[in-house]
């Protein structure tokens, strides 16, 4: 048996948000094609930022135009200004992630962080009687000369643990997580028992990070070198993003980048 990392998103900051800022830089706003609706779904036909001075800010979105998204890639991608895309943020929830790639993760420091409390949310341990059992369905505290790996509840633990499918590895966490239940069910204050928790104790957060630093973190995290673990991460996060989002957070060869000039004097962004 083997655990996988759960990634939902919960919400990406509107890709408009980006090619305005974008035409910001040279007050070129009349060019762009994006669309902005009202909350009544009529076209207001005026471009951002005059679209929230005639609707005294009722719009309600603002459809993303070709020539937009295109000079969003350009910008971005092509020439490398990258910080034009830190306004674009993704909220996502986490859940089972071990505790171990948790550390990891939080090295990545620009992002916010919002975890599940073990010291409050330890006592979830108590609600289980053991995570070995005997030839019954029956569920028992066992004594040390029972603790073996054939009486081990994987599918249990499994809820609590991140299990890798590594006989050797899933017996010692195992052993460790009940361990710990016992500890728990002394009475021990939560401050105290969360000490000896194991590193695959899964956890659950939500994460919040621009698109400049995700696509630093995928860059980094789905490398062939980096733990296995945080690459389930990594593939999990990137298949989390909508597909119109990819172009943000994903690599582009040199070959692929076009004279600087093109951009300086392109009048019709």
């Amino acid at each position: 048996m083997k655990s996988k990392i759960n990634v939902k998103l919960l919400h990406a900051t509107p890709l408009w948000v980006s090619s305005t800022a974008i035409r910001t830089c040279r007050d070129n706003h009349h060019a762009s094609d994006s669309v902005p609706y009202s909350k009544d779904g009529e076209v207001i036909h005026h471009n951002y930022p005059e679209c929230l001075n005639v609707t005294d800010s009722i719009f309600d979105t603002i459809e993303l135009g070709t020539k937009d998204s295109k000079l969003i890639d350009n910008i971005a991608n092509k020439f490398k200004h990258e910080s034009t895309v830190e306004h674009i943020n993704f909220n996502f929830y986490i859940s089972n992630l071990p505790r171990n790639v948790l550390q990891e993760l939080a090295r990545h420091r620009i992002a916010s962080y919002t975890v599940k409390s073990s010291r409050y949310t330890l006592n979830e341990l108590k609600k289980v009687k053991s995570f070995f059992h005997n030839d019954s369905d029956d569920l028992y505290t066992p004594t040390e000369d029972t603790l073996l790996d054939i009486y081990m509840d994987k599918e249990l633990a499994s809820k609590y643990v991140y299990l890798i499918g590594d006989e050797v590895v899933d017996s010692a966490t195992i052993r460790g997580l009940e361990a710990l239940r016992l500890v728990v069910k002394s009475g021990v204050s939560m401050d105290k028992a969360k000490f000896c928790m194991p590193e695959a104790y899964l956890t659950e957060l939500t994460f919040s990070i621009n698109a400049r630093s995700l696509k630093n973190l995928l860059n980094l995290r789905l490398h062939k070198d980096a733990l296995f673990a945080i690459q389930e991460l990594g593939h999990a996060l990137l298949d989390a993003i909508p597909e119109e989002y990819r172009f943000l957070v994903t690599s582009i060869e040199d070959d692929d980048i076009e004279d600087d000039t093109n951009y300086i004097g392109e009048e019709e962004w």
